[in-house]
């Protein structure tokens, strides 16, 4: 990523300094000079100079120690690790995530949360050739459409979008801080780069994080009506090529989901997961936040994946086991069951 959060999404205000930033957070900065100036937020992976990162976790203090972040944002919970610090780019407060959010609001806005498209398409927007824009369809500021699109009733586009070229939007879809591929099908009714799930529990209640990432979508992805695809957290949420998913599914922030996957209706991806390439869910399966599904894998309906699962295999249950495992244990259960009833 050349640059995060991206500029065609987002907004960044003026840079402020690392001890302004303490000061805004509730927090003490390790240094008595005013510091780097903090310009932008980030995770580990997109750390510059300019940006700041956040620590709540002690598996994450050595790499963002390590990191050329320009400040971190760390807990107190770890001052006494670190002790008086050789780095002075340290900011120490009660809870990281609830400052990191705070910053976050102050410094990236959504250009599409802060200033809805108005209606029809903006002079901005490079509309392709062949395309055919039905009667309320929006289409925002510097928005790229590709050669032979079909964008149907009141569908929404938001600013700086791309879409490859063939690519079918649905009446009624809603698709914002996207890059989608080629030969695209989306669906009545789908929202993609909404708002991820992101809340911090805080005295005075629960705070919104800032969702300052993208969607990116490649090509000849298909997804059903009404499912929704969030941008993500600190990074991107990423869906590859070939992939079909169905009606009233949810992907959460930060998911990655690899080629030619099938999604049954109903299922939920939660946040951070990912998923190989060549897998298939079936209807109502959910996976649990972080959790991995190797490649070539087949998830029956209705399991609940809550650790991550190897690749080349059939899983079943909740918690997903291997396939024939499950059954065991289905038919074990169903046995004394039985049993129990003959007693009675």
């Amino acid at each position: 990523m050349a640059h995060f959060p991206d500029p065609r999404f987002y907004d960044t205000a003026a840079a402020i300094s690392s001890a302004d930033v303490a000061a805004m957070v509730g927090g003490t900065f390790s240094s008595n000079e005013q510091g780097p100036l903090i310009a932008r937020v980030s995770n580990i992976e997109n750390a510059g100079d300019d940006s700041l990162v956040f620590v709540s976790r002690r598996s994450f203090l050595t790499d963002s120690l390590k990191s050329q972040a320009g400040a971190l944002l760390i807990a107190d919970k770890f001052r006494d690790e670190i002790g008086e610090p050789d780095d002075k780019r340290i900011i120490f407060c009660a809870s990281p995530r609830a400052g990191f959010a705070t910053l976050a609001g102050h410094l990236h806005l959504s250009r599409f949360e802060q200033h809805p498209p108005d209606g029809g398409i903006d002079p901005s927007a490079e509309i392709g050739e062949r395309c055919h824009i039905s009667s309320g369809a929006v289409i925002g500021a510097n928005a790229v459409i590709g050669n032979d699109c079909v964008i149907g009733p009141f569908a929404v586009i938001g600013q700086g979008v791309e879409l490859g070229d063939g690519c079918h939007i649905g009446s009624g879809a809603i698709i914002s801080h996207a890059i989608l591929g080629r030969q695209c099908r989306i669906r009545a009714g789908v929202v993609i780069g909404d708002s991820g799930f992101g809340f911090v529990p805080t005295e005075k209640g629960m705070q919104y994080v800032p969702q300052l990432g993208r969607v990116i979508i490649g090509d000849e992805v298909d997804i059903g009506a009404n499912s929704a695809v969030d941008r993500g957290a600190l990074g991107d949420t990423r869906i590859g090529q070939g992939t079909k998913i169905d009606n009233l599914v949810q992907i959460a922030h930060n998911v990655s989901i690899g080629k030619n996957c099938a999604i049954a209706a109903l299922c939920g991806i939660s946040g951070s997961a990912k998923i190989g390439d060549d897998v298939l869910f079936g209807g109502q399966a959910g996976v649990a936040d972080h959790a991995s599904v190797g490649s070539n894998s087949i998830v029956s309906g209705r399991s609940a994946v809550l650790d991550d699962l190897p690749g080349n295999g059939q899983f079943g249950g909740a918690p997903a086991k291997p396939l024939r495992e499950w059954m065991r244990e289905v038919i074990a259960v169903s046995r004394l069951a039985k049993e129990n009833r003959q007693k009675k």
